[in-house]
């Protein structure tokens, strides 16, 4: 990668398939991270960025690179990772750690969260936005199911006015619950339920459910 692409890519700022580190402190919160670019789309990690997005590199990436991999012992099946370094003008002598991840055929990948335990502790994540979250036990059976690509264009055309006026959401709202679609669409709970399922199961959305009230994303539409 030249600097000049280098600096394009951060002037994109963090997104679905990008993440900023300063540093690597914690390999398991690393390893959520490329556990949840494998189950999504995919995903680069650049270490010695800001959270703003300032490069700020670091001298010797040993220990960076000693973390990634202690972050890929945690993960089953183990993600792969395509290691690489940019050198940057300055400060003199410095470079940003490039850690890339593809979209894995091998979905879901899991990470252990608890690795100092007696006992692993396995969850599953995906790319929401520029955040890594929890996924549900029903996103974990679709994952294990679907091949690595977007929804196809057929599938699109054959969306119903509700799934359309449900996919609209997500312009205005980075997140959807069942309430926010009973409320538009003045539809019973279980047809709305029934619906948002049709939609995760086609790929178009993303169940999260480890909070108090569940709710879905749009896969792959969310910078």
């Amino acid at each position: 990668m030249t600097y000049p692409d280098f600096l394009t890519l951060l002037a994109a700022g963090e997104g679905e398939r990008l993440e900023f580190k300063k540093t690597l402190t914690h390999a398991y919160k690393i390893a959520r991270t490329l556990v949840a670019f494998a189950n999504t789309a995919g995903g680069t990690v650049l270490i010695g960025v800001l959270d703003n997005g300032h490069p700020v590199g670091m001298r010797d990436a040993e220990e960076e690179r000693f973390a990634l991999r202690q972050a890929q012992v945690l993960t089953d099946p183990e993600v792969p990772l395509l290691l690489d370094e940019i050198e940057l003008p300055y400060p003199a002598e410095t470079v940003v750690v490039r850690a890339r991840v593809a979209e894995s055929a091998r979905k879901p990948h899991r990470v252990n969260v608890a690795p100092r335990a007696s006992a692993p502790e396995w969850r599953v994540y995906v790319r929401a936005g520029a955040k890594s979250v929890q996924t549900s036990p029903l996103m974990e059976k679709i994952l294990r199911h679907e091949p690595p690509s977007p929804p196809s264009e057929t599938a699109a055309e054959a969306l119903t006015r509700h799934e359309t006026a449900v996919l609209a959401m997500f312009v205005q709202l980075p997140r959807v619950t069942a309430a926010h679609v009973r409320q538009l669409l003045n539809l019973s709970e279980r047809r709305v339920h029934q619906l948002l399922l049709r939609l995760t199961v086609r790929g178009h959305l993303l169940e999260h459910t480890r909070e108090r009230e569940p709710f879905w994303t749009r896969r792959g539409t969310i910078g």
